[in-house]
């Protein structure tokens, strides 16, 4: 288990719940931009990227603006019955370093 996969169990047990069967999260640093994270949510077929930047991540509607395909996100969100802001919030709490760095060079 990677430790993005333990970042994200430790913070969905916290909730009071465990995705790990139902939501896969992989995130990496794009090499042309580092500012720039990519996550991929699910399995299969299924899967579908969310792209942002973390320096974004202010408000929520922002986060949704940078939402690569907004109907998807919605759609999977319900399909897990998990809200559309815990899977936002689970993608900073899985990349804090990068997410704080960030927030310093502002």
């Amino acid at each position: 288990m990677n430790d993005n996969n333990t970042l994200l169990n430790a913070f969905s047990l916290e909730r009071g719940g465990n995705y790990e069967n139902e939501i896969k999260t992989y995130n990496y640093i794009n090499r042309d931009n580092p500012n720039f994270i990519i996550a991929k949510l699910g399995s299969g077929r299924s899967n579908f990227r969310l792209e942002w930047f973390p320096t974004s991540l202010k408000d929520f509607s922002t986060v949704l603006s940078q939402v690569e395909n907004k109907e998807a996100f919605y759609y999977k969100a319900k399909i897990h019955k998990i809200s559309v802001e815990f899977i936002v919030q689970m993608i900073i709490f899985i990349n804090p370093l990068t997410w704080m760095k960030e927030l310093e060079n502002k």
